[in-house]
């Protein structure tokens, strides 16, 4: 059976064969095409690599950069957050730093007061996990309090990773949360290697970075049951390339609330939009039952020459506009 997964929520009606519409557990073994439990999809990269000669300036938009050891007026520096280039010369030029050497570790440097608060805000939340979720997000999953509440206890949380900080308390996490993108997706792969494990953990590989990802999961007595992806380019933009539930607990307001999660650390950290990729089988229920709205090709366009997001092969970009709050 065809089950709508990551790019499409696994939101009660939702959860339906998409041959015969019937909403009914998947078969572990084929009765008829249709019902058969399909490989896991392999989402192809249509690109992810950038070079700095394919990028300009984020001040002046030249793509001319010095490449090579000499730290000079050419040469680019990438800010870890909202990962823009900069020249050396025309930071200096503009008053906004006058860099002597190249940053160390080269991710390290950040390019402005927004992209700072952001880069904090996500460490302290990062640092401070696991966090207990708000009762409005909790009432969207079909639990009773008893399910949800243990001796005063939450025994639903949800938690902020990143690969910057792993550490032996929290790696089994990194690792389910690994489980169930290869349970939804199988593999993705780009030059021979998985770079969905590179993604969780913020990691480089086959010349990808991944630094800026973190992993938002939604844990069930230390159980990983709901995980996403997302990256946060300063205050403009984040992305949100991937989003799963662990087959067993689909249909249960997990995807629903991890989604709600993600959107309100989102707008805490004044973040305008939200954009992801999905499919023709799921935009609509991304549209009618989460606010999502198509991105015109050019749109798409001015988001892929100014950012570094993840485009997938015959997906479609949506984006969503996130309500600011007042305080």
């Amino acid at each position: 059976m065809i089950w709508i997964g990551c790019y499409t929520p696994d939101a009660d009606s939702a959860s339906c064969c998409l041959s015969c519409k019937d909403n009914s557990e998947p078969e572990t073994t084929s009765k008829v095409q249709s019902h058969a439990v399909p490989k896991p999809f392999n989402f192809g990269l249509k690109r992810v690599i950038k070079h700095p000669k394919d990028v300009g300036c984020a001040l002046c938009g030249d793509s001319s950069f010095e490449m090579g050891k000499e730290f000079g007026s050419k040469s680019f520096v990438f800010c870890g957050q909202c990962e823009k280039l900069y020249h050396v010369g025309c930071l200096k030029d503009q008053g906004i730093c006058d860099l002597q050497e190249r940053p160390l570790p080269w991710f390290s440097w950040l390019c402005s007061i927004e992209c700072q608060e952001v880069h904090n805000d996500l460490r302290q939340m990062v640092l401070t996990s696991p966090h207990e979720i708000h009762a409005s997000t909790l009432s969207l999953l079909k639990k009773t309090e008893e399910d949800l509440i243990s001796e005063g206890e939450p025994k639903v949380n949800w938690q902020l990773l990143s690969g910057a900080h792993k550490t032996c308390d929290n790696e089994m996490l990194f690792s389910k949360a690994t489980a169930i993108f290869q349970e939804t997706f199988g593999p993705i792969l780009e030059n021979g290697y998985n770079l969905i494990p590179a993604m969780v953990e913020g990691q480089e590989m086959a010349k990808q970075y991944y630094g800026g990802m973190y992993c938002a999961v939604i844990t069930e007595k230390s159980e990983v049951v709901s995980a996403g992806l997302i990256r946060i380019f300063g205050r403009n933009v984040a992305e949100l390339p991937l989003i799963a539930t662990r087959n067993e607990c689909q249909g249960k307001g997990y995807f629903q609330a991890l989604l709600s999660i993600i959107e309100q650390l989102m707008i805490r950290l004044k973040v305008k939009c939200l954009v992801l990729p999905t499919d023709e089988f799921a935009q609509s229920i991304w549209i009618n039952k989460f606010g999502f709205i198509k991105m015109a090709q050019e749109r798409v366009k001015q988001y892929a020459d100014n950012h570094w997001i993840l485009m997938f092969k015959k997906k479609i970009m949506l984006e969503k506009a996130l309500r600011q709050s007042q305080s």
